[in-house]
């Protein structure tokens, strides 16, 4: 349906009365403040105007009290208590319409006739909380006649116009004189009237340009002026500004300044959306707000925590409001970061998951080397980071540790990710010495760590040659090298030999044997 354009629709009420969480100030003319449950009522009528012949018009729908204004919404008017004006859908012409209902619900008549003279006119108008919709006491338009030569004389002066970014927007300029005036506007750059031209016959595409203050472009079509309004037809936030409007004749002029206030949604944008950053490297993110009027500074928040600048030990800075560095990431840096921007309308933000990539074990603390008599308990330590996760084992001598309840393996991982592990030893004997590795492993590749533990035999009792543990059978690779450390306990130790069918080894060149003891086989063959 085309603005202006009417339908036929019954009369309704004219006073509501309705229950609305509101709260009253103890003056009356004050605002309405969400609260308790009190009982409210309005009133709508439509002041009669007086009109000159082939002139605009407007006609304005006063509620009453004033302060209710704030909670209701003119959707439409009445004529003749039978035929809807609708406001206007974006796409719709205005060269042919009669009527346009402006942003503030005011009834705008282009040209006055003697068939507007003879209607009446009423409001309908929603309760923005209660939803319900009450039709306003009628008015009327009572037609004069401009006698003689007159100035011009702007009415209906709307001194601010508030419009959402892509909406059409109208600025009325009415003004009344003979002969009649001719209309100019201008917008404001500066202590400079920049002309506004309308470009509604112009074939040639041209966009605004808000960067060159000296010429005022418009796509083909967007501003056009009709009976001394200007009309935008797609409002762009480069359109905000205080704008002038001169009506004059061979008389005079007049004119009047309005300010066209634009708003556009608030947008929030935080770069990258998921980041994935190895531990010790750098992360930062970005955060991108946009919106009329402009948002204000941004706040960061990590897990729901507001952050500060310095945090995190001094690794955690702002490189500007709208931009966040960590340095040298831990593990509880990993987490969810959120960037809130807000201005004096709407609240919007954006979050970003930070993950930890990848990476392999790297020793926090290491076992040494210890030299003990028998009986006293020891602790042997290795602690890991890592991502994900590392897992530890340990060896003695290249075998799994000896089955024995002196023998007692745990692990833990702190709050910072990294993996504790220790094997506790109580009362130690001889047969315990040996090469102790801890070994921690992941996605990513392992780390180990070897260090001896030597117990001093117990040469008072204890005649003859170091204890030798048992050996599990060892799987060897045909065509592969072997290894083979030799699981001996007690402190020194002056020599390691073996032998292969009581024979000493080394047995041919590929077999060796090392000064720690390790037997060496390259290429093993089958038996």
């Amino acid at each position: 349906m085309k603005e202006g354009e009417e339908r036929r629709e019954s009369g309704g009420k004219k006073k509501e009365t309705n229950f609305v969480r509101v709260v009253r100030s103890s003056s009356s003319s004050s605002p309405l403040h969400h609260g308790e449950m009190v009982k409210e009522s309005f009133e709508a009528h439509v002041e009669s105007q007086q009109g000159i012949q082939s002139f605009p018009t407007v006609l304005d729908c006063v509620i009453t009290p004033k302060y209710m204004r704030d909670y209701v919404l003119v959707t439409s008017w009445v004529r003749d208590k039978s035929f809807n004006i609708l406001p206007g859908s974006l796409d719709s012409d205005l060269s042919d319409s009669k009527y346009h209902i402006l942003q503030d619900g005011r009834l705008l008549i282009w040209q006055l006739s003697s068939q507007e003279a003879l209607s009446s006119y009423q409001c309908r108008v929603l309760h923005k909380l209660t939803q319900h919709t009450i039709v306003s006491e009628p008015g009327s338009i009572f037609l004069n006649e401009l006698e003689g030569a007159s100035r011009p004389e702007i009415q209906f002066r709307t001194p601010s116009v508030i419009v959402k970014e892509n909406d059409r927007v109208i600025l009325p300029c009415i003004a009344i004189a003979l002969p009649k005036p001719s209309f100019r506007w201008f917008k404001k750059e500066g202590s400079r009237l920049i002309p506004v031209i309308d470009d509604s016959s112009l074939e040639d595409l041209r966009s605004w340009d808000a960067q060159d203050s000296s010429s005022r472009k418009t796509s083909s079509g967007l501003i056009k002026l009709r009976h001394g309004a200007l009309i935008i037809t797609s409002v762009k936030v480069v359109h905000k500004g205080l704008y002038l409007c001169n009506a004059s004749n061979s008389i005079a002029s007049d004119f009047q300044e309005t300010e066209l206030i634009v708003r556009s949604p608030l947008v929030v944008n935080l770069h990258p959306e998921n980041a994935v950053v190895d531990l010790g490297k750098n992360a930062e993110f970005t955060c991108q707000t946009s919106g009329e009027p402009q948002p204000g500074p941004v706040t960061w928040l990590k897990d729901g925590v507001t952050l500060r600048s310095g945090s995190g030990a001094g690794r955690i800075r702002f490189l500007s409001q709208n931009r966040l560095t960590i340095t040298g990431v831990v593990r509880e840096d990993q987490g969810i970061y959120q960037c809130f921007a807000k201005n004096d309308y709407e609240t919007g933000q954006k979050a970003a998951h930070l993950r930890l990539g990848d990476a392999y074990p790297q020793f926090i603390y290491r076992f040494i080397e210890q030299t003990l008599q028998p009986g006293p308990a020891i602790s042997l330590k290795c602690s890991s980071t890592g991502n994900p996760t590392p897992k530890v084992s340990w060896l003695l001598d290249g075998f799994p540790l000896p089955q024995s309840d002196r023998f007692l393996i745990g692990q833990f991982a702190n709050v910072y990710g990294d993996v504790i592990s220790h094997v506790n030893i109580t009362s130690v004997r001889v047969e315990d010495g040996g090469e102790f590795t801890c070994t921690f492993t992941n996605t990513a590749g392992k780390a180990s760590h070897t260090a001896r533990l030597n117990i001093y035999g117990e040469l008072d009792i204890y005649e003859g040659p170091p204890h030798v543990r048992p050996m599990p059978d060892i799987l060897a690779t045909a065509g592969q090298r072997l290894q083979i450390k030799c699981p001996v306990g007690g402190y020194p130790v002056e020599a390691i030999t073996w032998q292969y069918n009581g024979e000493k080894i080394p047995l041919n060149d590929r077999q060796s044997v090392s000064s720690n003891g390790t037997l060496t086989i390259e290429k093993m063959e089958r038996s």
